[in-house]
Parts: structure tokens; sequence; C-alpha cells
């Protein structure tokens, strides 16, 4: 019987450290979730450090085996879906134009962006400009099929 009221303790704390998700507000911690299902790896963690919201679009930062990139997600009915990755670009009012974000949204977005990743250490944010280019995605996080 012991083991039963240890079980029900051990979950009972697990789901309330998923409520709280460590201070993150609960849209944050979505797109972390879903970033995380996505490319975690058992030997190699996905961090996100940073995201930035404006309307029902996030750019969240992350790093992953010493590499690093941002990443263009929508909001949808579903949850989360990919639009485009990329780096530097993807920090700038052009590279967000460039990468399909709704134009009256793209200021904001550049501006939430920037100040998400203020506290972040230098190298950080170098390494989450990394990623070169911009790479199309499909709502699932691959690349579409070249035609």
């Amino acid at each position: 019987m012991p083991r039963f009221g240890f079980a029900h303790l051990l979950f009972a704390a697990l789901a309330l450290l998923a409520c709280v998700g460590g201070g993150d507000a609960p849209a944050e911690q979505g797109v972390r979730v879903f970033l995380s299902g996505v490319f975690d790896r058992p030997d190699s963690r996905l961090l996100v450090p940073s995201v930035a919201f404006a309307g029902d679009y996030a750019v969240a930062g992350w790093l992953q085996d010493g590499r690093g990139g941002r990443t263009l997600l929508k909001r949808s009915a579903d949850g989360w879906e990919f639009v485009v990755c990329g780096g530097e670009e993807l920090r700038t009012a052009a590279g967000l134009r460039e990468a399909g974000l709704p134009f009256a949204l793209v200021e904001p977005m550049a501006q939430a962006v920037q100040a998400s990743e203020a506290s972040l250490p230098a190298h950080q944010r170098a390494t989450l400009g990394d990623f070169k280019g911009l790479m199309k995605m499909d709502g699932a996080g691959h690349s579409p099929p070249k035609r």
C-alpha cells in the first residue's frame, strides 16, 4: 500500500510541475514542448532559450549539438506548425518579410525577437544566427520535397 501512495504523490508532483512550467507562459511552454517533441534525441536535447510572439506567430531560437538557428512557427487549430527555419534573417524585419510573416506583424515580431534574446549570453545570440538562409518547412518540421 505505501508504494501506491508514493506513486500517486509522484504523479501529483509531476502534474503540478507541468502546470507551473518553470515560470514560462503557456504559449511559450507550448512552443518549447512542440520543438522538443520533434527534435529531441536521446543523445542530444534541443534547447530553446528564446521565444517571441506576434499575433498567431512565434519565432523560437534553438540550440543543439553546438549549432543553432531560429524557427518561424504559426499557431493553428491543432497547435504549432513550422513555417520557415533560418538564422539571422528571422531577427530582422526584412528577413521576416521574406519568410512570409504578414506585413502588419513584421515590425512587432522583429522587436519581440530582439527583446526575447536581449538577456541571452552573446555566444548564444551568435549561435542562433548560424543557420544560413531560409528553409521552407511543412507543418511537421520537414522541408517540403522539391518538384
